[in-house]
Order: C-alpha cells, then structure tokens, then sequence
C-alpha cells in the first residue's frame, strides 16, 4: 500500500502523461492506414515503395509502438490510484473493452505493414481508407465515456 500510496502524489502528472501519449499513439493510429494509401498507389515506383516503407517503419516503431505502451502502462497505474475509479461504475469495463479493440486494430496496423513489405498485401486502396476510420470511432466513444462516465 505505500506504494501505491506514493504513485497517488503524482496522480496529475501520471495522467498527464497518460494524455500525451495517448495522443501520440492516436495520430500514429490516424495517419498509418492514410499511408498505407499512398503506399498502394505507388507500388510500381521501387523508390517511393522504399520510401513508404520506411516511413510506415518509424512510425510504427518509433511512435506508436512505445507511445501504446506507454499509454497503457500509465493507464494501468492511475486504475490502482485508489479512488481514482470507481469499480462499480460500468463504463470504466466500457473503456476498457473498446482500448483492448483499439489494441487489436493497432496489431492488425502493424500485420498489413508486414504484408505490404514483403508484397503479400491483398487489401485494396479502399480496405485501408474504411479501416482509417476506426481509430476515430474508438477516441471519441472512449473520450465521451472518460469525460461523462455516463454509467
């Protein structure tokens, strides 16, 4: 319990924290599958596909990758804040739920990368523009549920 009592003096900064690299794990999350786009359109020009491919690299695993963990690690650490949730509420299960599908469209992001790269991709331009808008969907129900705790 001390420490836990000692995490809860940094209850602001642990969710600022959590904020920040939410957001950046976001825009990851928003601009990858709109690269993959301009990665399809160019897959017969060996320089751009190069190009492409490195940026779909760094932001994987420069941005996204540590900013997932991040967010999720700091997430976990203010939840065992002591009244910082409250257990009973059902939206906080709600969160929980659509950040574990949000997880799951990141592996998928990640899987289409690896396909794209070694030519396996069979997804067309239009797949990767409908998936585009799932990371959106996710952040704004788990932002209105957050700030509403509507249950």
């Amino acid at each position: 319990m001390l420490v836990i009592d000692k995490i809860s003096h940094y209850y602001l900064e642990i969710k600022s924290l959590h904020i920040i690299f939410m957001t950046f794990w976001m825009a990851g999350m928003f601009y990858l599958p709109r690269i993959y786009v301009y990665h399809l359109k160019t897959q017969y020009e060996k320089n751009d596909t190069k190009f492409f491919e490195l940026m779909e690299k760094r932001l994987i695993k420069v941005i996204m990758n540590p900013s997932m963990f991040l967010t999720i690690s700091l997430g976990t650490l203010l939840a065992v804040i002591p009244g910082t949730v409250n257990w009973s509420d059902r939206w906080i299960f709600i969160k929980i739920f659509l950040v574990l599908i949000m997880i799951l469209v990141h592996i998928l992001f990640v899987m289409h990368y690896r396909e794209l790269k070694s030519g396996q991709n069979k997804k067309s331009v239009l797949y990767f523009k409908i998936i585009n808008e799932i990371p959106p969907l996710l952040l704004v129900v788990i932002v209105l549920l957050v700030v509403l705790k509507p249950y």
